[in-house]
């Protein structure tokens, strides 16, 4: 499974700060208590937070041009996380594992202050499977999968504004 399916990159390339981009470095721990690293991006008053889980390659750090587009082009609240054996985090990644990741990091999120009327998982890639199963089992505001294989976003940054802010406004 590890061979195969999950591509990990321990090494940092940059941080939100290269782009431009205030964040807050996180370490919080999985569902079964592995030690995970992410970035919680503020977003403006009144808007949504999107809990970001990336795809297979890399690690957070190569999601920077995404970040913009949540950031600073919808102004919601971003937070990403790295899986287990990803950059910064701990372990080595599983099918389960991912899950107790983003499990751990909606606690965290909950922590915070964010409840599930405001939130929206994000899924890209691998990602996907993981909002999926996270959406399965806490419901959010909203979720968007990106599966693999297709241009994102299909009909442009300047449409998905609206989409973000009709899902958390339930």
């Amino acid at each position: 499974e590890h061979q195969f399916l999950y591509f990990p990159t321990r090494t940092l390339v940059a941080t939100p700060a290269a782009a431009g981009l205030p964040y807050e470095e996180v370490f919080f721990a999985a569902a079964d208590g592995v030690r995970l690293h992410g970035w919680y991006l503020p977003g403006e008053p009144g808007r949504p937070a999107l809990l970001f889980a990336h795809g297979n390659a890399g690690n957070i750090s190569h999601r920077l041009e995404n970040l913009r587009l949540f950031h600073q082009q919808l102004g919601v609240t971003v937070f990403i996380f790295d899986y287990r054996g990803y950059g910064q985090s701990e372990g080595r990644a599983t099918e389960e594992g991912t899950y107790a990741d983003a499990r751990g990091a909606l606690a965290w999120l909950r922590g915070r202050g964010w409840e599930a009327e405001r939130l929206v998982y994000f899924g890209r890639s691998l990602g996907a499977a993981v909002a999926l199963q996270l959406a399965l089992e806490a419901p959010p505001a909203g979720v968007v999968l990106k599966p693999p294989s297709l241009p994102w976003p299909p009909w442009g940054a300047t449409t998905m504004a609206p989409f973000i802010s009709c899902s958390a406004g339930r």
